[in-house]
């Protein structure tokens, strides 16, 4: 599987955005913030690995990961609080990822990957 690994080379995708978010219990605090941790690594990914190559749309996926998030979350946990681990992830994946790398055959693997990922974040 194909992903962008800190040190700009491939790694699975589980390593690039962390296990799948749309497991986590909406009755749980922490699992929604390391679901909203999932989803702001998999932001970073699609942006590093120019999938969303614009600040705007960019913006536009955070909007609708956010308020996905708020839809599951939002009786146990802030929006406040889901903004920022949404946030933190992003930074923290962006500062830490190297040159996105991508052998021609893992391009679609990873853009489907990315696709399911960040859909599972924004669903309600």
């Amino acid at each position: 599987m194909a992903g962008c690994a800190e040190d700009g080379g491939l790694s699975s995708l589980t390593a690039a955005f962390g296990s799948n978010p749309g497991g986590s219990a909406a009755g749980d605090a922490g699992s929604a913030l390391v679901e909203a941790r999932q989803c702001g690594r998999a932001i970073a990914v699609a942006a590093r690995c120019n999938y969303v190559r614009d600040d705007r749309l960019v913006a536009a996926l955070r909007f609708a990961v956010l308020q996905g998030l708020s839809q599951r979350h939002g009786s146990v946990i802030g929006p406040a609080q889901l903004s920022e681990a949404v946030d933190l992830a992003v930074l923290d994946r962006l500062s830490t990822i190297g040159l996105c790398r991508v052998e021609p055959a893992d391009v679609p693997v990873l853009r489907d990957g990315l696709r399911e990922v960040l859909g599972e974040c924004a669903a309600p």
